[in-house]
Order: C-alpha cells, then sequence, then structure tokens
C-alpha cells in the first residue's frame, strides 16, 4: 500500500466547520476594517465614469455575514441529516489559524494597529507629496495639466487647492494618531513591548525603502543609501532584543508571574520627529496664507476657521490623553514600589 502523503483527508463535516470557523475570521476582519474607516458610500456615489460602481465597505461586511449564516445553517442541516452531534465553532480546530503547527500560512490578519499605521502612513506619504508639489508650482492652484479639445478647459471637476489638501491631511494625521494613542493605552506590559517590535518593523521596512532609492539614484555606495542601511540594521538589532525580552516574560507567565507587577514601557516611534516636523511645516503654510489678507482667498473663511478649531480640539485631547498615559505609568510604578515594601 502506497504510503499517503501531506495531512490526512479531512470528511465532509470538518470541512464545512473549518470553512466556517474561517469566514467568522473574515467577517472580523471587515468589520474591524469598517469600524476604523468607517463606510466610503458616499465617495463612492461622488464618483463619475464608466464601470461598475465597488460595493461599499457595509454592503461587503453585510454580503459576508449573509454567507457565515448561510455556512451555518447548511452546517446544522448536514449534522441533523447524518445524525451527527452539533460542535460549537467556537470548539473548532483550524490549523491555518490557530498557527500551532504550521508556522506561516498567508498574511497576517488585518487589525486595528495595521490598518490605523497604514491609513497614518498612507496620509504622511500624501501630506510630503502635496507640500513638494505645492513648492514646486508655486501657487495655492494646482496647474491644469489637461483639457478639453472644444473648449479648452480642463477635464472634470476643479481640484482642491494646496491648502485645501493639506488641511484635510493634516486633520486625518491627527485623527489617526489619536484612535492609535487611545489603543495604545489599553494594552499591557508583554502588549506594549510587541507593538514596539510593529512600530520598528514599519521603520526599517521605510528605511529598506529609502535606502533602495537612495541607490537607484545616487549609487550603491552613496552616503545616503549607507545611512539608511544602518538605520535599518539598528532597528533589526533592537527587534531581536524586544523580542528575546518578550519571550522572556512569556516564560515568566508561565510559572505564575503577572505582567501587570512590572512598569508599564513608554512607546518609541523614530518616525514620530519626521511627522511633527511636517505638521508645524503646515501650519506655517497655512498661517502664511491667513496672514496675506491682499491676495485673493484660497479657501473659504468659514471653512478655514472651522478646520482650524476642528484641529486645535483634536490636538488638546491627543495631547490630555499623553498626559493621563504618564499619570498612569507613574501610579503603576508607585504600585509596584509599593508591592516590595
Amino acid at each position: 500500500m502506497a504510503k499517503q502523503m501531506g495531512r490526512p483527508t479531512l470528511n465532509v463535516i470538518d470541512k464545512m466547520r473549518r470553512a466556517a470557523l474561517r469566514q467568522r475570521e473574515h467577517v472580523s476582519e471587515l468589520q474591524a476594517v469598517l469600524n476604523t474607516w468607517g463606510d466610503n458610500q458616499a465617495e463612492i456615489n461622488e464618483t463619475k465614469g464608466p464601470g461598475i460602481r465597488p460595493k461599499s465597505r457595509a454592503v461587503r461586511l453585510q454580503l459576508e455575514k449573509d454567507n457565515l449564516e448561510q455556512m451555518m445553517t447548511d452546517i446544522h442541516f448536514f449534522e441533523s441529516k447524518k445524525g451527527l452531534q452539533h460542535v460549537p465553532i467556537d470548539s473548532v480546530i483550524d490549523p491555518l489559524l490557530e498557527n500551532n503547527t504550521i508556522k506561516k500560512v498567508g498574511r497576517k490578519s488585518k487589525d486595528e494597529f495595521t490598518i490605523l499605521d497604514r491609513k497614518l502612513l498612507l496620509a504622511q506619504r500624501k501630506l510630503a507629496d502635496t507640500l513638494t508639489e505645492w513648492a514646486e508650482v508655486g501657487a495655492d492652484e494646482p496647474s491644469v495639466k489637461k483639457v478639453t479639445e472644444k473648449t479648452g478647459k480642463r477635464h472634470g471637476r476643479k481640484p482642491r487647492t494646496y491648502p485645501e489638501r493639506v488641511l484635510l491631511l493634516k486633520k486625518e494625521v491627527i485623527e489617526t494618531t489619536t484612535k492609535i494613542t487611545e489603543l495604545e493605552s489599553k494594552l499591557d506590559n508583554i502588549q506594549l513591548l510587541k507593538r514596539q517590535i510593529c512600530i520598528l518593523q514599519n521603520n526599517k521596512r521605510e528605511a529598506l525603502k529609502q535606502a533602495k532609492e537612495m541607490r537607484n539614484l545616487h549609487g550603491d555606495d552613496s552616503d545616503q543609501s549607507i545611512k539608511q542601511e544602518d538605520m535599518a540594521a539598528a532597528y533589526a538589532t533592537e527587534i531581536k532584543q524586544i523580542t528575546a525580552r518578550v519571550n522572556r516574560y512569556k516564560r515568566l507567565e508561565d510559572n505564575g508571574w503577572k505582567s501587570h507587577d512590572t512598569e508599564k514601557i513608554k512607546l518609541t516611534n523614530p518616525a514620530e520627529a519626521e511627522l511633527q516636523a511636517q505638521l508645524k511645516q503646515v501650519e506655517s503654510k497655512i498661517g502664511e496664507r491667513l496672514l496675506n489678507t491682499q491676495g485673493k482667498a484660497f479657501i473659504d473663511g468659514s471653512k478655514v476657521i472651522e478646520a482650524q478649531k476642528d484641529l486645535q480640539r483634536t490636538e488638546k485631547y491627543l495631547e490630555a490623553l499623553k498626559k493621563k498615559q504618564t499619570l498612569m505609568r507613574e501610579i503603576e510604578r508607585i504600585e509596584a514600589e509599593m508591592k516590595t515594601i
């Protein structure tokens, strides 16, 4: 008899249960995306041009929920038909999700930090590109790239001015940073260490990307590319050190140690300085335009006042949240010292 290769063949009901378990994980992932980004039906409705409109995030989520309900109904029907005992979905084990027997399968599922980090990175890139383009054009109005043959006017709707763009992007950056800070304030010490690893991995990836761009522009031995490669190597070393620390804490937890017995670490992000510099640059350029009352208004005055007030409220909330985190760390440190007395 030939030796069987690969995993044992699954029966029908096990396949159905595992498929339902993976579907539930997919639904939770779409729910996290909707909670973080919000629904995009309004943006889809404003889209003009040919082609089929994509489904909004809320519609996609509801469709996947309906699929999950149908899969659960099929499972119950199959179990009753075959006289099988019902197994709750929480009791189903799938190595593709548990990753106990298979270390690396597919991409990592999206959590709130992954979504928000991506959103912040894209907003920061757009902000940097917009500021650069604004400086190159030298005017608040974007240049016309293409006009119609009959009328000689620009194609499509009139684009937003550069001040409008940077205000919206700055608002998006601050709101996303606030959400990230709120989530980080709820983490325990081990979760904070894992979060620090994720932050360093993001910075390492950006450093390697910058190094590649510098090599393409200035050569392999350029000072810029070498500097970025050294930064990436430093991030990799720090990631290894923190990973070893996490593994040590996990071994201690197995012996009854609790992570709240130690003072929480303070997260550090090397990219924070560059982001703050961009926000200050936006504030400086917008301030110059607001003081220039003799020129043509680049944006509706009421919109400027509303946007600035909204940004100030968000910035104050973020500052208060950071102060609260500092105070909580101090309280936890004092409580840890009192336990040793």
